[in-house]
């Protein structure tokens, strides 16, 4: 019998679910409702709403999948330092650390 390979699409987290499910919305702005992949599971990668992902979709349903890549945050040009990950800004006492008496 010949297997029939899922469908590849990629997709952005729009809403993060209990037990490791994630709304994902297509580029043809329809809405999935994904799960984590096991070996994503296994190595605890994040996901977090605004990840761009790829996700394996049966031809049988495509309403549901499976979340198989997170793809890097994008780098950005900063002029201050050299790169910086698009990631939200951080309060002034996470940037230097913890304050220590000696």
């Amino acid at each position: 019998m010949v297997k029939i390979l899922p469908i590849e699409q990629d997709g952005m987290v729009i809403k993060a679910l209990p037990g490791a499910e994630f709304d994902v919305e297509l580029p043809n702005k329809h809405i999935v409702r994904a799960y984590l992949s096991g070996r994503m599971r296994k190595f605890y990668i994040s996901i977090i709403p605004g990840d761009k992902v790829r996700l394996a979709l049966p031809p049988y349903d495509l309403s549901k999948g499976c979340i198989v890549h997170r793809y890097k945050p994008e780098l950005i040009k900063d002029e201050q330092s050299d790169y910086k990950k698009a990631a939200p800004k951080l309060p002034e006492w996470k940037k230097t650390g913890p304050k220590r008496s000696k």
